[in-house]
């Protein structure tokens, strides 16, 4: 680059250039800039050549083969059709059975991203019912069988006119019980209904600790006793 810079001074000096030179700098930067828009275009043909959807979604693919449009340079016609062949058959198939195809990109891109977002859509209903099916089965064939074992079980517990066991009586079930309320060591009541209520929140955690032991050793010597 230096001797470039000794052409551009002596040019300079004998008058042969009615603007002034360019820096060695300022042609650098632009030769730069002009190579790598070369490079940028070039490393888009190869990749928009090779880009096919597969299993990426019909979204990300568009956004990605417009991205490379928009850097490779090509023309309409070239763009569509690499389009087609990139992307996923079952999606150019549907295009040309309905008719949709286009001689415009912006069109193209359109009527793709449609048919491939309403493919994936039907896809991601189909398995959401199959998936509901099959759980729905399991579990009617479950709630079935349990109903069916609770209906066995309770048809052989109940009780008949031959057997020793009378109706359960609920009242006397409530005044016959053996718990014992801890404060007053009553059994003719309920916890809710004692008048000697103690205040909980007035009790240390000794004072607590205490009283409920004292309730629960009771009920074991109650139960050791029947």
């Amino acid at each position: 680059m230096a001797w470039l810079q000794e052409c551009m001074d002596k040019a300079d000096e004998e008058g042969l250039m009615t603007d002034p030179w360019p820096t060695t700098k300022a042609l650098f930067d632009e030769l730069s800039l002009q190579f790598q828009v070369i490079l940028e275009c070039d490393y888009a043909h190869q990749k928009i050549k090779h880009l096919k959807q597969g299993a990426i979604k019909i979204d990300n693919f568009m956004v990605k083969f417009e991205a490379l449009v928009t850097k490779s340079g090509i023309t309409n016609l070239q763009a569509i059709d690499l389009l087609e062949q990139n992307v996923n058959t079952e999606i150019i198939q549907a295009l040309f059975y309905q008719g949709k195809q286009k001689t415009v990109l912006a069109e193209a891109t359109v009527e793709i991203f449609q048919i491939g977002h309403a493919m994936e859509m039907y896809r991601f209903m189909k398995g959401n019912q199959r998936a509901l099916g099959s759980s729905g089965w399991t579990s009617r064939s479950s709630a079935g069988g349990h109903q069916q074992s609770a209906g066995s079980s309770n048809q052989a517990r109940a009780p008949t006119a031959t057997t020793q066991y009378a109706p359960m009586d609920v009242d006397a079930t409530h005044t016959k019980t053996k718990v014992q309320y801890f404060k007053c060591k009553d059994y003719r009541h309920f916890t809710c209904d004692c008048k000697q209520k103690i205040d909980v929140c007035s009790m240390d955690h000794e004072e607590l600790r205490k009283a409920f032991y004292d309730e629960f050793e009771e009920e074991k010597r109650e139960q050791l006793k029947e």
